[in-house]
């Protein structure tokens, strides 16, 4: 999640950051909602930076180097 939320110079350090399984975060953190009061702030982040690809599996970063 910081890697993430990383700043240089006011802008996102890096255009994406790797997690090696970011399905078994998903798994961890499928209640991870807005009103869930059991959910951190830190796992709705993390969750939100997986929708918006800003956190990708290592799966999918190969995918992109391999151009598919």
């Amino acid at each position: 999640m910081r890697a993430c939320e990383n700043l240089h110079n006011n802008n996102l350090m890096f255009d994406c950051v790797v997690h090696i399984n970011t399905d078994a975060l998903k798994a961890c953190y499928q209640a991870a909602t807005a009103s869930d009061s059991k959910t951190t702030d830190s796992q709705r982040r993390v969750m939100k930076h997986i929708e918006d690809g800003r956190l990708i599996s290592l799966d999918r970063w190969f995918r992109r180097l391999l151009g598919q």
